[in-house]
Formats: structure tokens, sequence, C-alpha cells
């Protein structure tokens, strides 16, 4: 669930604005709009992209047990109804649920369509794994691989998009991927990190904070534009939101007046390379009208995690 977009991160990803093709076929591969390309897993774009995967070889009315010629050659059933198969294998570990992995892909139709490819852009997609950020189908077969398998995935069209479909893809399509799994990355923390009530300091306004990380690069200063990572919990520790799970970092321009106070106020005062753990009380976030359709609840006191990467005064 990506929320904080909507009213939060004016500045939105740090992403080349040019990049909204990535963006699409993210989609297509069942990744939410925001999710994108992770600190972490960035480093995996460095991977030498494996060659582009053909179209599966296929006729009118071919079934799976030939299809792409692998049907009777090493394709396991899930009880789910995932089909899938190892082509190559890794050497490298099995992600767990909450990590950021990054993947090469290839979608093909039933009929050898091809609707996306992460490998004609060439640049692999990131997400958290298990946080129902890509379609089911998904979840379960990267869930299954190590790093380094490339593997058939063969996805009826419950683990997929069912009735609805989307465009370029219709309703009730079972979809086929070969998809490569390439790095693991930790995703966001699952709980804020512990902080004595009395370590915090409390601002004018109301604004608690503690500095995890205190940081020792240079102080912000107003008019830069700052790269962070950032999570956001509700004050019960429900998860709301976090850069981590979409897997890229986002900017936003120091004292710009994009964000909601609290956060505005809170990064003001940090380091290049500083962490830092805010409590933002409801009339410094979205206060008696709340946020994200009832998911950031009215007068909703809220905690947030930054982590500030790096600063660069904009281009003039």
């Amino acid at each position: 669930i990506v929320l904080l977009t909507l009213g939060l991160v004016a500045c939105g990803p740090a992403q080349d604005p040019d990049d909204e093709a990535a963006t699409a076929t993210a989609e297509a591969a069942g990744e939410p709009e925001e999710a994108q390309e992770s600190e972490a897993a960035s480093e995996s774009a460095e991977v030498v992209a494996p060659e582009q995967p053909s179209a599966p070889e296929v006729s009118e009315g071919v079934d799976f047990d030939v299809y792409g010629g692998l049907g009777e050659a090493g394709f396991d059933t899930t009880a789910s109804g995932l089909q899938i198969a190892i082509k190559e294998e890794g050497d490298g570990e099995t992600p767990e649920p909450g990590q950021v992995v990054a993947v090469h892909y290839t979608g093909w139709l039933e009929d050898g369509t091809s609707f996306d490819s992460s490998v004609e852009r060439g640049e692999p997609i990131s997400f958290a794994l298990g946080r129902q950020m890509v379609i089911p189908g998904w979840d379960e077969g990267i869930g299954m691989l190590q790093v380094g398998d490339t593997a058939r995935l063969i996805i009826p069209s419950d683990l997929a998009y069912g009735e609805a479909g989307r465009p370029g893809i219709p309703p009730n399509a079972t979809l086929v991927f070969d998809v490569q799994l390439l790095d693991i990355a930790e995703g966001a923390p699952e709980s804020p990190a512990e902080v004595d009530a009395v370590d915090y300091v409390t601002s004018d306004s109301g604004l608690q904070y503690y500095d995890l990380v205190a940081g020792d690069g240079p102080a912000l200063e107003e008019g830069q534009v700052a790269t962070m990572h950032f999570t956001v919990w509700l004050e019960d520790g429900t998860s709301v939101d976090s850069s981590l799970n979409s897997g890229q970092p986002i900017q936003m321009l120091v004292g710009g007046g994009q964000n909601i106070p609290g956060w505005e106020e809170g990064l003001m005062s940090m380091h290049v390379g500083g962490k830092r753990q805010m409590i933002i009380p409801s009339e410094l976030a979205f206060g008696e009208e709340g946020a994200g359709g009832g998911f950031i609840p009215p007068n909703a006191a809220l905690i947030l995690e930054l982590e500030v990467l790096d600063a660069q005064s904009p281009p003039q």
C-alpha cells in the first residue's frame, strides 16, 4: 500500500524524470506505481542483464504440456496452481518475506504476445517480497528462487489480474514470465526503533525527534534537494509506507513546503548521513481529516524515520 506519495512526498521518487516507461511497465508486472528501485537494489542494476529471453514457441490451441518446450521437462505445480521451471540455477540465497528483491523479467500472454520486459529497458525492478506489491504469482514464484536463478513461471489468472485484467492484459489471462533473481536487500523494518521517551527532543511546535545516527555530512540548507529513505508508522505500530519497500529513495526540496509540517521541520536540522526518528503530532500531520481514504485516521500521530543519503543544490 503506497499512501504517503498522495500527500506527503511532492518531489516523488529519486528517478530519471524521463523514465515514465519504466513505471508503466513495472505496473504491468504487478508493481504499484510508486514501487521503484531501492538504493541497495540499484547496485544490482550493475549486474549484466541476461540475454533477452525468446518468446515461447506456440501455435493455435497449444497447451502447457508443450508450451515453450518445458511442459515435460521441469515444471512443478504448487498448491496454488502456479507452475515453475528452473531454466538456469544460481548459487545465492533465497529471499525472505519483507526483503527487497531485484528482478529482470519478460512477460507473455498465452498466445506468445510479449507485453512487457525489464530486459528491454535494461533496468530490473525491485519490490518487497510478500508485501502485496506485485501479483500473487510473482510473490510466490520469486520467493522460491535463489539469487542467480532464471525460471519460467506460468501464472493462472487468479494469481495474476483475474477477471479485471489491465491494459494489455485481457480478463482471465494466464501469464508466462521468464524471471531472473538478481539481488536481495533488506526492506523496511516491521516496527520503529525503540527510543526511550526521555531521549526525544521536543520542539516548540510539539514535534519530537531523536537522532538514531547523527550524520557526519554537511548540514542541510534550505533550497537544497535532499535524497532520503523514509518509513512511516501509526503510533500503534501499523506500517503506513516506506521507500525501502518500494525500492527507491525520494527527493524533497528542503524548506520547500512540499510535505506535512512535521516532516518539513524535522528534516531542516538534519545532516547528510543522518537517520532520525520523529513523533509527529496530528496537527503537524493530517489533522482532523486523516489521509489515504481512512488508512491514516483523523487526529493520528505518525512515527517517521528519515535517513538522508545526499543533498545537492538545485540546478540554476
